[in-house]
């Protein structure tokens, strides 16, 4: 097993200035990241629904595996070679996309096995995810409350 690596990513967020004009409020990296055993994760956003446009940009400061009530995270993982996230719910829909490399997402029926540019919709139902390949698996998703 590898501990997977995730590097930074720039990060571009708009907002409107004190004229009213459409302007780039941030441009850097997150600073919400989450080292565990088997993954690594960063939040890249977190709003409410209906998502404002107009507060102030809101990424939390200790990365929270399910977001609150009424929320989404943005957020992309990684998961190294020979890792293992057993099964587990989350009062959560995610939609993810596979960035780089290959993962098998496993449900009590059976495993999928996904690919860069394969995309899940993962509706609160128990999942695991094993990554068999020889590199970390890199995925990108939306996770919204359910509750």
């Amino acid at each position: 097993m590898s501990r997977p690596k995730l590097g930074a990513v720039r990060r571009v967020v708009t907002g409107v200035d004190e004229r009213g004009k459409s302007t780039v409020v941030a441009d850097g990296s997150c600073p919400c990241r989450a080292v565990e055993e088997q993954y690594v994760s960063e939040d890249l956003w977190l709003t409410t629904l209906p998502a404002p446009v107009d507060e102030a940009i809101d990424v939390p400061v200790v990365a929270d595996l399910d977001p609150e009530r009424g929320q989404l995270v943005w957020r992309r993982f990684a998961l190294g070679s020979g890792e293992t996230i057993e099964f587990h719910a989350t009062d959560t829909v995610d939609l993810m996309t596979v960035h780089a490399g290959k993962v098998s997402l496993v449900l009590e029926t059976g495993n999928v096995v996904l690919s860069r540019g394969d995309c899940v919709v993962q509706r609160g139902t128990r999942h695991g995810w094993v990554n068999e390949g020889p590199d970390a698996c890199v995925l990108i998703g939306i996770m919204a409350s359910t509750l």
